[in-house]
């Protein structure tokens, strides 16, 4: 079931999520606006991809934005920026990461990959990485601090046995933007499993 603001209130209050740090004026009618932070990493590819293989992945150049400097999102490209917020989710909740109205308007999306599992941060909360996009064919500059995406909360039915920081936890406790880590995908499968 989706939270309502009022729920996202009393789950913050009682400790069952956490954010931080909060700004209550990003609190939604069923969301958490969250902020973009300033780090981010401007892929570089050097020809095709090979899902299975790490060293056909982008190489990441990691920069800083601030208030003189904005980032920018090159035309028809992307970028991974993340969130100044650190998030926690228990298992009994996972959450829905959705690109803001005004923003989708422009041709920014902040967001490809939307899921977040229950227990993602149960070990230390952490910032969200975001796939951020540029579908215009001229570059756009964005600042820290503003605004980037929804955050919105579902309550399961039951409490989930793992959480994302025991069984996957592959993106758990960063601070940063950070690369994929797909390829390790496939040592499992070549492992056997």
């Amino acid at each position: 079931m989706l939270q309502c603001d009022n729920q996202i209130r009393l789950l913050l209050l009682k400790g069952i999520i956490h954010i931080d740090p909060l700004d209550q004026r990003c609190i939604r009618p069923s969301s958490v606006c969250l902020r973009l932070g300033p780090v981010y990493l401007i892929p570089t590819t050097r020809g095709s991809l090979d899902i299975a293989k790490q060293d056909t992945y982008p190489h990441f150049e990691s920069r800083e934005g601030s208030i003189e400097c904005p980032i920018c999102v090159p035309a028809n490209s992307f970028i991974l920026g993340h969130t100044i917020e650190r998030i926690s989710l228990p298992r009994s909740h996972a959450a829905w990461i959705s690109n803001l109205s005004g923003l989708a308007r422009l041709g920014i999306g902040a967001v490809l990959s939307s899921f977040v599992s229950p227990g993602f941060g149960e070990r230390r909360p952490a910032t969200l990485t975001l796939e951020i996009s540029n579908s215009l064919n001229v570059p756009v500059y964005l600042h820290p601090g503003m605004r980037i995406c929804h955050l919105l909360f579902f309550r399961l039915e039951g409490e989930s046995n793992e959480s994302y920081d025991t069984q996957v936890g592959t993106y758990s406790n960063q601070e940063n933007p950070e690369a994929s880590q797909f390829f390790k995908d496939f040592s499992v499968i070549d492992d056997g499993l």
